[in-house]
């Protein structure tokens, strides 16, 4: 199907927001993704690539977030270059990274990155539905900056940002994610559901130890590809 953009909104100095109107009878679920395909000139890493929607379903747009780094690639430099009235073309959607059913089940959103797109359409979903939930989400970026929708989420949840490379003047969280970071930060219970969200790399490191500390049926993951780092 195609989308087209409405406008771009700028998070920081290198995350951006492409809001898009909802084509007709569109609809998903908080936390799932799409493919988006932009013909171009490309790069070995090709035409397509994988986003999750960053917006709450019930929102009149819809909208993808992704970090647009000084050298990027053809494929985000072509996105970038996108102008408001232009089309391009959207996948289905699809993925189970989604909320349980249960409300009362106790959850942990654990997110490196821009590993908070989905968290921040489940939040914004619950926030538009006035609907409370039991929710923690540690939120792991390389410095302030980093932190996009941070105002937004700590309206929704219990938020803990955590800094890799904080200010001085930082009051918060700092250090490294790790599997025994947040079991030492949350209380996680037998039933509680683990999220875990972010580069692929760090995804795959925390899951590995974090399935040997807690209930491995709990813990649900979300990887991005082709993100090295926070």
């Amino acid at each position: 199907m195609k989308i087209t953009l409405e406008y771009i909104e700028n998070l920081s100095s290198d995350t951006k927001t492409f809001w898009f109107k909802k084509p007709p009878n569109f609809s998903y679920i908080a936390g799932q993704f799409i493919e988006l395909y932009l013909p171009h000139k490309a790069d070995d890493r090709g035409q397509k690539r994988w986003f999750t929607l960053s917006s709450a379903p019930s929102n009149d747009l819809i909208s993808i977030t992704t970090k647009v780094i000084n050298k990027p690639s053809s494929f985000k430099n072509t996105l970038n270059k996108l102008q408001p009235g232009d089309e391009i073309e959207m996948s289905d959607t699809m993925g189970d990274f989604v909320l349980p059913r249960n409300k009362d089940i106790p959850l942990v959103f654990v997110a490196g990155g821009i590993g908070i797109t989905p968290f921040h359409s489940m939040l914004s979903e619950l926030a538009s539905k006035k609907q409370k939930r039991n929710i923690t989400l540690i939120y792991a970026a390389n410095d302030k900056e980093s932190l996009v929708f941070e105002n937004e989420l700590a309206k929704n949840c219990k938020l803990l940002p955590l800094l890799s490379d904080p200010p001085k003047d930082w009051t918060g969280l700092s250090g490294k994610l790790s599997a025994d970071r947040i079991i030492n930060l949350v209380d996680i219970k037998n039933s509680t559901r683990v999220y875990l969200s972010g580069p692929e790399k760090m995804v795959e490191a925390i899951t590995r130890d974090l399935k040997t500390k807690v209930n491995p049926e709990n813990v649900i993951t979300d990887y991005f590809p082709g993100y090295n780092s926070l």
